[in-house]
């Protein structure tokens, strides 16, 4: 087995691990009932990082390829990982301008998109060769800026979600290879996007309407939804009926149906959006054993990738190794379609959001 050595970790405190090729282990799981949630799958294939200072963030899936991709927190590294044999390697180190890695996604054209949190940048790294393409930046202190998601519109154009400055942002897609500032698309100050207070999260998962008419962004800290106009720019809530999304990390779209993460509850909510994305009824939650704090999700080959991000251990220092990303199966929805609450749910006000 060739092996490699990662550096994960800050400063002195960085530890050298060894990196190799690494499998999914399909291992049948016993599904613990939770009560009022769909029942867990029977079956989970779990995709294995070495390193002890891991923390995932986000995922992305190239169809085209059966690649995967992470990014871990620490220290900006990219993995890649093939879904056919389950081999995982490192695609990129991180690096001076790249130190964190949050929301991916991959385009088409074979660009990796990075957020990259406090650095105030999103990166667009080539997916084949690990090689940083471009680089658009905000120009704002870490204090001011967290870039959190990104999401690609059918037009390739990226957008970018930012938790501590009131702005979506956007890049067009004849832009993506030429790097430069990172523009603001839509400033929320003044809409029903109310940001919190200085350090509070807010904007973060975003997803794409399929017809690219409108952006999808959760508000963690609110536990509400909303969606801005991808033509005009006009920005209004999504009303729920039924489960929170408080906590709510990386979203999904497939249809009309909105997918969001609760990550620390461990759970994952779909909601069944109305044709003019106004309104949004919570059909049920559902979780897996192997989650451990999911952050983001994907789509791939049916079924759910789930990065577990383990943000909850995080100040610790004693998350469960290996770190992983779950493959999971997607519950049919519950017969009845009524909205349902998820038990032991925790109010906004006693938890503080994590990206």
């Amino acid at each position: 087995m060739n092996r490699r050595v990662l550096l994960i970790g800050t400063g002195a405190g960085a530890a050298a691990v060894s990196l190799g090729s690494r499998s999914f282990l399909t291992a049948a799981r016993e599904a613990t009932p939770v009560a009022d949630l769909a029942s867990p799958p029977a079956n989970a294939r779990v995709f294995e990082l070495l390193g002890d200072q891991v923390y995932l963030e986000g995922v992305a899936y190239d169809p085209g390829s059966n690649q995967v991709f992470v990014g871990s927190t620490t220290d900006g590294t990219l993995f890649q990982g093939d879904l056919d044999t389950g081999d995982v390697t490192i695609l990129s180190q991180g690096d001076p301008n790249r130190t964190t890695a949050i929301g991916l996604k991959v385009d088409d054209a074979g660009h990796l998109i990075v957020a990259g949190g406090p650095t105030g940048s999103v990166f667009v790294v080539d997916a084949a060769s690990g090689s940083t393409v471009a680089q658009f930046s905000n120009g704002l202190g870490a204090d001011a800026t967290f870039v959190n998601d990104v999401a690609i519109a059918p037009n390739g154009d990226v957008f970018a979600t930012d938790s501590f400055n009131p702005a979506l942002y956007r890049i067009a897609a004849v832009d993506l290879e030429t790097g430069g500032e990172l523009t603001s698309f839509v400033e929320f100050g003044g809409t029903a996007f109310e940001y919190g207070e200085p350090g509070t999260f807010n904007a973060n998962g975003l997803a794409i309407t399929e017809d690219g008419s409108y952006a999808i962004v959760v508000n963690p800290s609110s536990g509400r939804l909303f969606r801005i106009d991808l033509q005009g720019g006009e920005v209004a809530e999504i009303l729920i009926d039924g489960e929170s999304v408080a906590f709510g990390d990386g979203v999904l779209i497939d249809g009309q149906i909105l997918y969001v993460v609760r990550n620390q509850l461990s759970l994952i909510v779909r909601l069944e959006l109305d044709a003019a994305v106004e309104n949004a009824t919570a059909l049920e939650a559902f979780t897996d054993p192997a989650l451990m704090f999911p952050t983001t999700i994907a789509f791939a080959n049916e079924r759910l990738l789930v990065v577990n991000a383990q943000f909850d251990r995080r100040e610790t220092g004693d998350p469960a190794l290996p770190f992983t990303v779950a493959l999971i199966d997607i519950p049919p929805v519950a017969p009845s379609g009524t909205p349902v609450a998820s038990p032991g749910a925790i109010p906004v006000e006693d938890a503080t959001p994590v990206s």
